[in-house]
């Protein structure tokens, strides 16, 4: 790999003297408020919030809300939902937020356990959770990561991937009747680590009645550079 100038660790997010990586989610970022059952035009059963404000991808899926001001504390296990996604989707490096160049090769640090084989409907894919990281970071990310640091890591070379799918929360409900409030719905069952390819139909969640946490890519194009 060639010699690289390594992100400052002064000039990201900071906590009581420690970097903050750009995607980690803070703890004043939860937002409480419910999601709402409710029938949709068509009559079918669909999850919204209360004042209908919404912000769902081009196939349909409602992502789940959350704050980017950064307050409280880091929780540097989790990702930002709507951060995650800007890093896979621009891209974007998850550690400084640098966006990254589509039209040449980009490099993904992943823990050992960072790739995932999936076959949907006898086809296999490649697909990964992770988000990319800039060349500046790489180093860094290795450094100030526990994970990294106990279980190692492998750099990939990617040259292309795409957008493949969500994970979530798939919410299984059912239309009992109307009552004096409104439509009465069941919740029959939820299921929170759901993970759902684009393009294909599912009986019992889909788009109507699914909560998207964070994006899914698959890699297209990549070989293993470091490990």
């Amino acid at each position: 790999m060639s010699t690289v100038t390594e992100t400052d660790p002064a000039k990201l997010p900071q906590w009581q003297g420690r970097p903050v990586p750009w995607a980690t989610k803070w703890s004043g970022e939860e937002v409480p408020e419910p999601l709402l059952p409710d029938l949709d035009s068509s009559g079918a059963v669909a999850l919204g919030y209360r004042d209908g404000v919404e912000n769902r991808d081009e196939y349909g899926y409602l992502w789940r809300r959350e704050g980017i001001g950064r307050g409280g504390e880091p929780q540097f296990k989790q990702l930002n939902g709507y951060r995650q996604k800007a890093c896979m989707r621009t891209p974007r490096c998850h550690v400084c937020g640098v966006r990254l160049p589509k039209d040449r090769p980009i490099h993904w640090l992943l823990p050992p356990d960072g790739l995932t084989t999936t076959t949907w409907s006898g086809t296999t894919s490649v697909t990964v959770m992770s988000p990319p990281t800039c060349d500046g970071c790489v180093e860094l990310a290795r450094r100030l990561c526990p994970h990294l640091r106990a279980h190692g890591s492998s750099l990939l070379e990617v040259r292309d991937f795409r957008l493949w799918g969500v994970i979530g929360e798939a919410f299984m409900l059912e239309f009992v009747a109307d009552g004096p409030r409104g439509p009465e719905i069941k919740l029959l069952d939820r299921v929170k680590d759901a993970v759902l390819q684009y393009g294909v139909e599912y009986e019992e969640a889909g788009p109507k009645t699914f909560v998207v946490r964070q994006q899914i890519v698959e890699l297209l194009d990549w070989e293993v550079i470091e490990s």
